[in-house]
């Protein structure tokens, strides 16, 4: 009988799991963390064959923690030696030990947790476990964090101005008025450097650069030329490849960028500050989500029920029936009764709808239904819905409602061809700490269609 051929991990499963099996290879860190409160601190194993996976953290260790951090895995000695060598070139870095490193990233990590501030999606998921764990065994070493004793917020020069107020606006929460320090980006300027700003910084700041640092290709070209390129690409997404697509969205980037004023952006994006000083829970699944109360226990038997809903498997009445005996009637239940076994253009659609919104007047996701519907079938009468209006005052809340919520958002300045605020929900959608990667990726598909679907209408009046 053949073997079975066993599964191999990806790369995010191998570190996972794996990776603390290999003995740690080389670790780096950058000759002035102690000075300027940032750390980029470089951990590397080695493989049986020669080969290493490395991590990389970036650590601010005044305020925010781990702001960043990526990997590469069982890349060969050239690969290995490029990586170090075209790191090098921008920063000056130097041997450390590991117990060094571990104990920078993890004094970075408890720092920021403090006021509030969680690690880069990527740490959580993936390079957290490509570190020895954080025991007694790794010797401890004092790492000053902070300024004077106290969080010190840089604003970093792709932090926009509501992502500023957003963390400025956590500190305050955390620590009060005079618990922290903050140098925003204004002050870092020096009138007698203006020349020499505008060499490389254009009127926004930006000079074609996104966050990443990468300099599209397209910013130097005049407006109708980018009009002509993003009017020949198929407007088709599903037969548009992964490089198609970046085309697109580095020519729609440009042409927003001459299209849309930046201070109509800032506006929405200052209005939506408090959208971002949520919290995100870890959990999928919570009782303010459910309508439960707040104490009440999700097993993990009911964790298993509730997605089978969500994800629309069979028997889907049975589960709804076992979660009522543990219990009893609660919102999710009936939203779940309406969003997943109905039409909406039947008559028992319009009649659960409107006895959930009278049973559950507060529950956010009949809410967030009910302005939905009306979007669809009454637009007239419809107006933004307000993040306030949804989640009164709870601190926390889940990705599916935040998801269900930027969906409608969405939607509505799409029908009113708000190019400004779509622009806005396009930078900001990488600020919700914590929301699920899949999420993520559905959002910022949804936006870049909107943008792309709001270009072709401005150009085909």
């Amino acid at each position: 009988m053949a073997q079975k051929k066993q599964q191999q991990l990806s790369p995010e499963n191998y570190i996972r799991q794996r990776s603390r099996n290999l003995p740690i290879d080389r670790c780096l860190v950058n000759k002035n963390w102690q000075d300027g409160g940032m750390a980029e601190v470089f951990i590397s194993r080695k493989h049986v064959n020669g080969n290493r996976t490395f991590c990389l953290y970036i650590v601010d260790l005044y305020c925010l923690g781990i702001k960043d951090t990526t990997f590469r895995f069982n890349q060969d000695e050239a690969d290995f030696d490029n990586f170090l060598e075209a790191m090098s070139e921008n920063i000056m870095m130097e041997e450390t030990s590991y117990t060094l490193a571990h104990n920078i990233v993890f004094a970075g990590l408890e720092f920021a947790e403090e006021f509030g501030f969680k690690p880069h999606k990527d740490f959580i998921q993936t390079t957290q476990y490509f570190l020895e764990e954080d025991t007694d065994a790794i010797e401890l070493i004092d790492i000053e964090c902070g300024h004077d004793g106290k969080p010190f917020y840089v604003q970093g020069p792709y932090d926009t101005p509501a992502r500023a107020n957003q963390i400025m606006s956590q500190l305050q929460k955390a620590v009060g008025p005079d618990g922290y320090e903050v140098l925003r980006e204004a002050d870092m300027v020096d009138d007698d450097d203006d020349d020499d700003d505008d060499d490389y910084y254009d009127e926004d700041g930006e000079d074609g650069e996104d966050d990443d640092g990468y300099i599209s290709p397209y910013e130097g070209m005049s407006f109708e030329e980018q009009k002509q390129l993003f009017l020949a690409i198929n407007p088709d997404f599903e037969q548009l490849d992964l490089a198609a697509l970046k085309k697109l969205e580095d020519i729609t980037n440009a042409i927003y960028n001459t299209l849309v004023p930046r201070e109509a952006i800032d506006a929405f994006e200052e209005e939506w500050v408090a959208e971002l000083d949520v919290d995100i829970a870890d959990d999928f699944y919570t009782p303010g989500m459910l309508g439960l109360e707040e104490n009440e226990t999700i097993t993990e038997k009911a964790a298993e029920l509730l997605s089978a809903i969500i994800l629309n498997k069979e028997n889907l009445q049975d589960a709804l029936k076992e979660l009522k005996k543990e219990w009893g009637d609660f919102a999710f239940a009936d939203y779940a009764s309406l969003k997943y076994f109905t039409t909406e253009d039947s008559e028992s659609y319009k009649e659960k709808l409107a006895g959930g919104q009278k049973l559950y007047p507060h529950y956010a996701l009949f809410t967030i239904e009910k302005y939905g519907y009306d979007l669809r079938h009454y637009p007239e009468r419809v107006t933004e819905i307000k993040f306030e209006t949804v989640f009164s005052n709870r601190a926390e809340i889940t990705g599916y409602e935040l998801f269900n919520f930027q969906t409608y958002k969405l939607n509505y300045f799409i029908l009113q061809k708000d190019m400004a605020a779509i622009e806005a929900m396009f930078y900001l959608a990488d600020y919700f700490i914590g929301w699920d990667d899949e999420y993520i990726m559905v959002h910022r598909m949804n936006v870049l269609l909107a943008r792309v679907d709001l270009l072709r209408a401005h150009f085909s009046k």
